[in-house]
Formats: structure tokens, C-alpha cells, sequence
């Protein structure tokens, strides 16, 4: 199987801007990626180079240590993209949302069934473990690393699985979505 590179989000926002712009713009780009993340897709697929580029300086500044990204790249191509930021999570029979590291990853429909989704996976919540060290995080629970993912989604929930992710119930806002946290207690 062919690794995948990962290319930081940040570091020189013009290129990020047209690899993303591309990726988004893929025949790869399916329904199930769309409606997981629209705002994401519609930003680089619609808008003018400058826009998205000043989105990724907004975002994924030095200055902002609320979200870390990475493209991962195949043969100079974007293919995915892998994503840990500051994010509220809430089960169903929670009464209050508790912050945490939401990790999240897509993968080119064109891409998928070749091992390259639990690469970007693995990847995300790596950079969300780092994270989690980050001493401007100060309680447990906002350490905590989490997912959600479609009830539907058999696939992304084994490889999440695999990798140490556990189910923890229903998500609050979506109970379409099962809320998974990572077991670090070995």
C-alpha cells in the first residue's frame, strides 16, 4: 500500500488554497463527503482563490490553535484532508455540552476501499493526541479526543475502531451520529 504525505495547513497558504480548490472541485467530491462538510467544500469549490487563501490564514494560523490541518497528498495530489480542532460534544443524555479535540477526516470517494481513509484517520488523531499535551487546554474532559460518525457509516466506524476509538452513545444535536472517544489508558 502506498503512503500518504500530509501537507500542513498554514504554512504557505496560496498553494494550500489551490490544492484544496482542486480537491474540492474533484469528481471524488460525493454526496457523503458534501454533506459532512459543506461549509468546507463550498468554500474552496465557490469562492476566489483570495477568499479561500484568507480563510486558511484565518483558520490555521500560528495564531490560532484552535484548528490543525493537514492534505494528504498522493503523488502530488490532494486526495483528503485530516482535521483536529477545539469542538463541543454532547451525548443524548447529557444536559450540557463538554468541550474536547474533535478529530474528523474525509477521503476522496475516487481513493477509497485502499487503506488510504484509516491513513488520514490515524493521521488526524495523532496530531489531536499532540494536542492534548497542550497546556492551554485545562481540564480532562476538554483532552478528551472524540469523533461522531453516521449510524450508516460501517466503514469509518471499524478503522476508527481499530485504531482505539470507543462508542460512547448517540450524539445530542444528531442522534443519527455515534459519539466515539479515544482509549488512551494503555
Amino acid at each position: 500500500m502506498t503512503e500518504l504525505t500530509f501537507r500542513k495547513i498554514g504554512n504557505n497558504p496560496e498553494v494550500e488554497a489551490i490544492l484544496l480548490q482542486e480537491l474540492c472541485r474533484s469528481d471524488g467530491i460525493d454526496d457523503a463527503i458534501m454533506s459532512e462538510f459543506p461549509g468546507t467544500i463550498d468554500t474552496y469549490r465557490n469562492q476566489p482563490l483570495e477568499s479561500a487563501t484568507t480563510r486558511i490564514v484565518d483558520r490555521y494560523s500560528q495564531d490560532n490553535s484552535l484548528a490543525v490541518g493537514d492534505i494528504a497528498m498522493r503523488g502530488g495530489r490532494a486526495i483528503g484532508l485530516a482535521y483536529s480542532g477545539i469542538a463541543d460534544f454532547q451525548e443524548v443524555n447529557d444536559s450540557e455540552p463538554t468541550i474536547g479535540i474533535n478529530v474528523s477526516a474525509w477521503l476522496s470517494s475516487t481513493y477509497r476501499g485502499r487503506g488510504f481513509g484509516k491513513q488520514i484517520i490515524q493521521h488526524a488523531t495523532s496530531r489531536a493526541v499532540e494536542r492534548s499535551g497542550d497546556v492551554y487546554i485545562p481540564s480532562w474532559y476538554e483532552k478528551q479526543v472524540w469523533t461522531s460518525i453516521k449510524i450508516g457509516n460501517i466503514a469509518s466506524r471499524h478503522v476508527c475502531e481499530d485504531i482505539g476509538f470507543s462508542v460512547s452513545g448517540l450524539m445530542h444535536d444528531d442522534p443519527g451520529r455515534y459519539l466515539y472517544f479515544l482509549d488512551r489508558s494503555e
